[in-house]
């Protein structure tokens, strides 16, 4: 089996592009390589042929043209395509839609029908087209493709040599060596916890982020309809027969669908002709009529469903059953309600001076609050009449107004306290212009991981006119305190955490005699003795007693740290750490259970804000390495680690695990590999991964193995899916997971050459390995499949060690006075080394590699060198090209001459700094042709594509144009022959004087 190159991008190599950079003042727009003798150009908006030596074949009026294959170029004219030859004649008469290049005596072509076949020389069908795609012929066989039935190898007579499996996809073109890269896409699952991988059902069309186990199917309409809608279920039997138009993802037994006829609509229940939009159960039946434009799912777990037009809309329960009917009130209006604990559990509208809000448990409640403004806790909702906030307005403090109306309700729908309480009327009505009513931003009470303790905290808070301060108890009562001050922190009680944690009591007050805590009740938890109390956290605060600092428990109790403790932060659930004195003088340890308090030394640096349930993320004291100390100063995790340690929390703020990280060098490539603790510090994976990220809706770990295949863990260390996968997405209470491509290369008799793998091809497709990574360990991967790598090297597969082919780079201390690159094979042998580092543009071509020598970037300055090592020369030159038929490209920067110096400067065109020259070296080093041009392109078949003087030409090896173009009289594009005469326009020919 011979060895070949990967063909990655699907065809025949591409070649270098005809139009130039900075070319734009050019008479010839774009100029090609040569290929068979001949180059293609585009003049005056029409493309044309030149030979070698210069001569046009031919009048330059196609509007389109490739290069020659066979003797054959393909040429378009008027939005046809047929064939000319070297003479620039048509042979075959523009009629196909699209055409190929000639390769064996034929052509793959499109007629009118949009089926491809394949023509002969003289425009002859030699197979019929009857094909959906078709590639050229190599040797005797050609790719195609029927529609629906997939790829195919036929023979020169139209007959089926092979047909490849269903789901295989083969490129139509062959690479250099003529094998043909095949894709074959990798499956897809559906992936639960419970359950593990299940295949996808065929019918299922779309995943949705939110749903049930019954997923929309589509059904094929007959006799062109569309397409009808139901739902199948994990093992893709029809549960809801597909007889609707539309449907949506079920949650809670119900979905939005929508009638089959006459509207057809998405799954949004868009806007249709006639209204068809209702709720479905589970049997398909219509819970709620189709009878609407649109219904949106809320929050809280119900639907709003809009009439057509200005009708209105009905707010619907979970159970699928109307709870306010437009006809009640046709105009609602929103009420966004503020500062939600946790998920949002609230829906609110207001409209005809009234208002209701929703909820799951509740279901719908009344409100006699007209437009209110919404607040919600864990655990209650308060409505309260809105109240201007410009304070400018007033003039007196003592200004009265209506009294201030609210009601706050319970998950229940009860009524739990009002502004038309008795405690709330005649003179202690709030109609101070000030007065305000705010709500507890506390968990639910139920919720024993939430933080949150209700019963040290009251309901709500009333504050009147930013002086006076009373309480709500849960249970419904007022209560007062003439003690109780008014301070601005009791409104950091009003909003949850940034995580969407309930606030903790005990409630922190204010009084003349300074500050101390309260319950739920109202009664003093903490007594008002401190200069200062922090809000309370983890069942504690700190306070300030003179200038000694103290911690409070949420029952009272207190522990006075030493006169030497300058800052406290807890460490874990039951410790706080200080600082004592300096950063060096140590930490005071306060264990809460025992109350004991005692002085530790860190075996390690640690920040006190790094502590996390009783860890911290440590540097070691040579500061090369980190791990964890506890909060006794010792070492959980020895430092062991590149980088600190990231504890990752979710979005309550808890701990999840610890990420950990170790770093990489591979030549010039730096990188990190990720691993996993858990709280406690236990290794659950060592680093070896690309990512690690925590999913916080699922609770799970997303991994990436060598950047591009996922996983899933639990933060625990069970691995759930194995990092394999090439996608894996969530769809609501489960996963889709989709297997990586698979490639492989065949060849002409439609064998395999290289069997299907998981290999990810990079793309530049002129090579016989991929360089892939595991980890931190470079492999390389043949074309067979063969895996070499430092570790376990393998040997060349052919005897000729070509090293544009076979050889890999690697540059160690870069930039550095050492500096050097070392050349490897696939057997991972070192082959040479040069003392400098190879650009990332530049590769072997034959036998010669251009090098940037070290230390010399600031002289710009670049070499050349054999594949022995050999240094052929070091040249001021800003970049020399790969080498092509014994001459490479160079670009110098060049001197302006004096006049234009000064033409440029009299413009003020100064900006663009010193100008390029390019030329070309021989195999030598020596300069073969000196830079004079602007830009220059590789020569193939001895000739090269040039701009010189803002004008593209083609010059000979020895720098000499055989063709070029400009503009006669400044306006008129002409092509010049070798001796600088015009060939082209005839007419121009004539022309001897401008005017």
């Amino acid at each position: 089996m011979a060895l070949v190159w990967l063909a990655l991008a699907g065809g025949v190599a591409q070649a270098a592009p005809c139009e130039m950079p900075s070319s734009d003042d050019s008479a010839i727009q774009a100029l090609c390589a040569v290929q068979e003798g001949m180059a293609r150009f585009e003049i005056g908006g029409g493309w044309g042929f030149l030979d070698k030596s210069g001569k046009l074949a031919g009048e330059p009026r196609f509007d389109d043209a490739r290069d020659f294959s066979e003797g054959l170029a393909a040429v378009k004219l008027e939005g046809l395509w047929g064939f000319v030859d070297k003479t620039g004649e048509l042979v075959i008469p523009p009629r196909f839609s699209y055409v190929h290049d000639f390769s064996g005596g034929s052509a793959a072509a499109m007629g009118e029908d949009d089926a491809w076949g394949y023509i002969g020389r003289h425009g002859q069908w030699v197979i019929a087209p009857a094909y959906e795609q078709a590639g050229p012929f190599r040797g005797e066989t050609a790719v195609v493709s029927e529609r629906g039935q997939g790829y195919l190898l036929i023979d020169r007579q139209g007959q089926v040599v092979k047909r490849f499996e269903a789901g295989l996809e083969v490129d139509l073109f062959p690479d250099a060596r003529g094998l043909y890269r095949a894709k074959r896409e990798g499956a897809s699952w559906i992936w639960r916890r419970d359950e593990g991988l299940l295949p996808v059902p065929q019918a299922m069309r779309a995943f949705y982020d939110e749903g049930e186990d019954l997923f929309p199917a589509a059904q094929p309409g007959q006799s062109g309809a569309d397409a009808l809608w139901g739902a199948v279920d994990i093992q893709g039997r029809w549960v809801v027969p597909a007889r609707f138009a539309a449907i949506g993802a079920f949650q809670d037994g119900l979905a939005i669908a929508q009638a089959a006829a006459p509207a057809h609509a998405g799954a949004d229940g868009s806007s249709q002709s006639r209204p068809s939009v209702g709720l479905i159960d589970r049997h398909g039946r219509f819970v709620l009529p189709p009878k609407y434009e649109q219904i949106t799912r809320d929050t809280w777990g119900g639907f709003q469903a809009s009439y057509a037009e200005e009708g209105g809309s009905d707010i619907i329960g979970q159970d699928g059953r109307v709870l306010l009917s437009a006809a009640t009130c046709p105009r609602l209006q929103a009420v966004q309600v503020q500062f939600p604990v946790g998920p949002m559990q609230w829906h609110v509208v207001a409209g005809c001076d009234r208002s209701w809000a929703f909820h799951a448990a509740a279901g719908m409640v009344r409100s006699r609050i007209a437009m209110p403004a919404a607040y919600a806790s864990g655990t209650h909702l308060l409505l309260v009449e809105k109240v201007s906030e410009d304070e400018s307005a007033a003039t007196d403090e003592d200004d009265k107004r209506a009294p201030l109306q609210f009601e706050i309700f319970d998950t229940a729908g009860q009524l739990v306290f009002s502004s038309e309480a008795p405690a709330l009327q005649g003179e202690q009505a709030l109609t101070g212009r000030y007065d305000r009513v705010f709500l507890m931003a506390s968990g639910k009470a139920a919720t024993a991981t939430d933080g949150s303790r209700p019963e040290l905290l009251p309901l709500a808070l009333v504050v009147r006119g930013y002086s006076e301060i009373q309480v709500i108890t849960r249970d419904g009562k007022l209560v007062s305190d003439p003690e109780w001050t008014y301070d601005s922190d009791v409104l950091d009680y009003r909003q949850p955490s940034s995580g969407g944690e309930g606030v903790e009591g005990p409630l922190v007050m204010y009084t003349m005699g300074g500050w101390g805590a309260i319950d739920g009740r109202g009664q003093w938890v903490v007594p008002p003795q401190y200069r200062r109390l922090s809000p309370f956290h983890d069942g504690a605060a700190l306070a300030r007693e003179g200038e000694r600092l103290v911690v409070v428990e949420d029952d009272g109790k207190r522990h006075l740290l030493p006169e030497d403790v300058q800052g406290v932060r807890r460490a874990s659930q039951g410790v706080f750490l200080g600082q004592a004195g300096h950063d060096d003088d140590g930490l005071v340890r306060l264990d809460l259970a025992t109350g004991e308090i005692t002085r530790i030394t860190m075996a390690g640096v640690a920040e006190l804000k790094d502590f996390h349930d009783g860890l911290a993320s440590a540097r070691a004291p040579d500061a090369r390495r980190w791990g964890l100390l506890d909060d006794k100063g010792g070492w959980v995790v020895p430092p062991r680690f590149d980088n600190r340690l990231e504890p990752v929390l979710d979005t309550d703020g808890r701990l999840v695990g610890w990420r950990s990280e170790a770093n990489f060098t591979d030549g010039e490539t730096h990188g990190r590999l990720f691993g996993w603790l858990d709280p406690k510090g236990r290794e659950l994976l060592a680093p070896g991964y690309s990512a690690i990220e925590y999913d916080d809706e699922h609770g799970m770990l997303r991994l990436t193995q060598d950047e591009k295949y996922k996983g899933l863990m639990a933060p625990d260390g069970q691995m759930l899916l194995a990092a394999q996968y090439e996608e894996i997405r969530p769809a609501g209470k489960m996963f889709t997971v989709v297997e990586p491509a698979q490639y492989g290369l065949l060849d002409a008799r439609g064998e395999w050459s290289s069997p299907l793998a998981t290999l990810v091809l990079s793309g530049e497709g002129d090579l016989p390995y991929e360089q892939t990574r595991s980890g931190a360990e470079r492999v390389l991967v043949d074309i067979h499949g063969r895996r070499s790598t430092a570790s376990a090297p393998l040997p060349l597969a052919i005897a000729h060690d070509d090293p544009s082919q076979w050889w890999w780079s690697r540059t160690e201390n870069a930039y550095l006075d050492d500096e050097v690159t070392v050349f490897y094979g696939f057997d991972f042998k070192e082959r040479m080394r040069l003392p400098g580092q190879v650009p990332w543009y530049s590769r072997f071509s034959e036998d010669v590699i251009t090098f940037t020598p070290r230390n010399a970037r600031e002289k710009n300055a670049v070499a050349l060198a054999d594949r022995f090592g050999n240094v052929l020369g070091q040249y001021p030159y800003k970049k020399i090209d790969a080498m092509s038929e014994g001459l490479a490209a160079f670009e110098q920067v060049a001197g302006r001459h004096p006049s234009e110096r000064r033409n440029r400067a009299r413009q003020g065109d100064d900006a663009e700094g010193p100008p390029i020259r390019m030329g070309f070296l021989d195999r030598r080093g020596k300069v073969a042709i000196p830079p004079v041009f602007e830009q220059v392109q590789a020569f193939s078949e001895g000739r090269a594509v040039v701009l010189r003087q803002g004008n593209i030409g083609l010059i000979d090896t020895r720098g000499k144009l055989v063709a070029h173009s400009a503009w006669l009289c400044g306006r008129v594009p002409v092509i010049l022959d070798a001796g600088g005469r015009v060939q082209w326009p005839a007419a121009a020919v004539k022309i001897r004087k401008c005017g």
